[in-house]
């Protein structure tokens, strides 16, 4: 049988059948609809499109595809570009789809301007739909960052520092005219001393391209007697004409010379960590703090650390301390240091702050860091405090006089009044206490006051140490506060003292009613401080009895004047009187003086010697004395008269 009539007309069929077709599908229709607003760099926009089936027959399997975006030489990658849902599963003839998303993630720094791209949708057969256009806008962006912020820059007066920041062009558009501002005056102390602050210029920074970045120089300058303390500001940067802004801070710390590092920090050690218990600190107090050092130098090194508490409000050094320890390579070693905080040079108003310099010994321009952290003065309302508690001597005998010294401080927030001290032993039987005085708050001109008070041994003391307590009330007598020092009670026994006795006159002429000096010479031959009486005993009632009390150094002599009044009714002629050392009631030695007694009259002369002279006082004249006064006055008139008679009644 002969088949290809068969065939020729299978295909004739076939072609007409297609002809039919294609005059009856007008094929996959796309309605497009671009996003509403632009978009900014690195961000993602999104529009949409509807396919409407109108062909004859079903489709299915449509798929959709973006050309890349292109405006002018820019270019965004079709890789960029998503679909949502990604594609259609069946679309039966003269039927429109639901919206399908279209979404463009916009590269960072991507150059502004209008991105076109065309859109297809095809099935699987091979057949699409082409040539639909979408429009993305890009906008113009002209943003940046600043880094590091804040900026913390560490000098010291009267000096230049070199900080640095970086600008970084996170926009699409390139900057240029780069300009800085701050305000002056957040970087001047109280006194006018200013720090300036000197950017690189416009010129020398240039153009900073989109999504790149510049490092930039300030110049940090401090005045000679500029305050210490931490000065914080804001830069304003201002590209392209002022366009686009952007702000950071900086803090300039002005340290005191002694707690830098004299080359800046440089080298590989590291102050890894400054801890202290309590963020604040009281007067008086020890105040403990560990420094944690790192050494990443490829060698052991003997590192010292220095720790400084601050006072930034009054530009001092209040209290420092430092450690020295060897640190292997690679290892971190902890200094535990202790700061005696003072109870004077503080104020509640103030500001502090710890310092601290690590610093390889013998090579701080080598190897040397720094840090620092702020701490607080805390302070009770009502609290006072005794520092400097002396007594004098701290060694003493029996019968001997001590004087106690001490300084009380308000060291509260209050006013302080009715403050007084006592001083107590109750084995000693002591209690003394001094008048009450005004405090004025710790850090005003009149916060602490200087107490003296004293005391006698007692002569039956038993001889020993004693604790001496001082006891100040505060707050209205409401509360007290207690410091003590040791007393050492020694000699109170018999012959616990050796002393000599030496008069320097032994006679003397007086009259009855007057004064002597008895100078006596006192040796204290012991080991030990002693206390010396000296008696003059006038042997029956011609005088009365004299005494002096006399604290004399081992191995010194001490030279003293005891005055002995005679009776104005003393008997005429030689009296006597004995001189007694002793000490703590043992007699040491004794002497005699004699004294010739006139009756009020004039005494024929001094008998006595010695390196002081002793003597008696008196003006009273005997009738006796008168008469011949009288007498002598009357021989001078008659010779006169004698004399004018023979040289001026001669005659020529």
């Amino acid at each position: 049988m002969n088949k290809a009539p068969i065939i020729s007309i299978l295909v004739i069929f076939l072609i007409v059948l297609g002809l039919f077709v294609s005059a009856t599908d007008n094929g996959l229709d796309m309605t497009v609809t671009n996003p509403s607003s632009g978009v900014n760099p690195g961000q993602t926009t999104s529009g949409s499109f509807t396919l409407t089936n109108n062909r004859a027959f079903a489709v299915n399997g449509i798929t959709f595809t973006s050309t890349d975006l292109t405006s002018g030489s820019h270019t965004i990658s079709n890789s960029f570009v998503s679909f949502s849902p990604i594609s259609i599963s069946s679309l039966n003839n003269g039927q429109t789809s639901s919206a399908i998303n279209v979404n463009v993630n916009v590269p960072s720094n991507q150059a502004p301007g209008t991105y076109n791209a065309e859109l297809s949708a095809g099935d699987d057969m091979g057949n699409n739909t082409s040539g639909n256009l979408f429009t993305v806008v890009v906008n113009s962006v002209g943003n940046f960052g600043i880094t590091p912020n804040p900026l913390v820059v560490s000098t010291q007066q009267d000096d230049d520092k070199n900080a640095y920041f970086t600008i970084t062009n996170n926009g699409n558009v390139d900057l240029s005219n780069i300009v800085f501002s701050y305000d002056a005056n957040k970087f001047e102390d109280k006194g006018g001393d200013a720090i300036t602050l000197e950017f690189d210029s416009s010129t020398t920074i240039g153009t900073i391209n989109a999504g790149s970045n510049k490092e930039i120089r300030v110049i940090v300058r401090s005045d000679k007697k500029i305050d210490s303390d931490t000065y914080r500001g804001t830069i304003t940067a201002s590209a392209n004409g002022g366009v686009y802004t952007n702000t950071f801070d900086i803090e300039v710390k002005i340290k005191p010379d002694k707690v830098v590092c004299k080359d800046g920090i440089i080298g590989d050690l590291d102050i890894t960590d400054i801890n202290f218990d309590e963020d604040d600190f009281k007067p008086g107090q020890t105040f403990p703090v560990d420094v944690d050092v790192e050494n990443n130098y490829d060698d052991n090194l003997d590192v010292t650390v220095e720790l400084y508490l601050y006072d930034v409000t009054t530009d001092d050094i209040i209290v420092d301390t430092e450690d020295t320890i060897d640190i292997n390579d690679g290892d971190e070693e902890t200094f535990n240091l202790e700061l005696d905080i003072p109870i004077t040079d503080l104020a509640d108003s103030d500001e502090y702050i710890l310092y601290v310099k690590a610093y390889e010994d013998g090579n701080e321009d080598e190897n040397c860091a720094e840090d620092s952290d702020t701490v607080n003065l805390d302070l009770e309302k009502y609290d006072v405090v005794i520092d400097n508690f002396d007594i004098s001597p701290d060694s003493a005998m029996c019968g001997e006089l001590i004087n106690a010294d001490l300084d009380v401080f308000n060291v509260g927030s209050k006013d302080e009044s009715d403050v007084y001290v006592e001083l107590r032993n109750n084995e000693l039987k002591i209690s003394e206490k001094s008048s009450k005085f005004d405090l004025d708050k710790l850090g005003d001109k009149d916060s602490d006051a200087a107490i003296s008070l004293s005391f006698t041994v007692p002569t039956d003391a038993t001889e020993k140490s004693y604790d001496i307590e001082a006891i100040v009330y505060y707050n209205n007598g409401a509360k007290k506060r207690s410091s003590f020092a040791t007393l050492n009670v020694a000699q109170c026994g018999p012959e616990t003292s050796q002393g000599a006795l030496n008069l320097l006159q032994t006679s003397f002429n007086v009259r009855q009613g007057s004064t002597i000096n008895v100078p006596v010479t006192i040796s204290n031959d012991g080991d030990s401080s002693a206390a010396f009486l000296v008696e003059v005993n006038p042997s029956g009632t011609w005088a009365s009895k004299a005494t002096k009390l006399v604290t004399v150094a081992a191995g010194q002599q001490s030279t003293v004047h005891v005055e002995l009044q005679v009776s104005n009714t003393a008997g005429t002629g030689d009296q006597s009187a004995e001189v007694v050392l002793s000490s703590d009631g043992n007699e040491l030695g004794s002497d005699l003086i004699t004294v010739n007694i006139e009756s009020n009259g004039v005494t024929s002369g001094n008998t006595g010697g010695g390196s002081i002279t002793g003597g008696a006082t008196g003006t009273n004249l005997s009738s006796k004395d008168v008469f011949w006064i009288i007498g002598d006055i009357l021989l001078v008139i008659v010779a006169i008269l004698f004399v004018k008679m023979i040289f001026f009644n001669k005659k020529d």
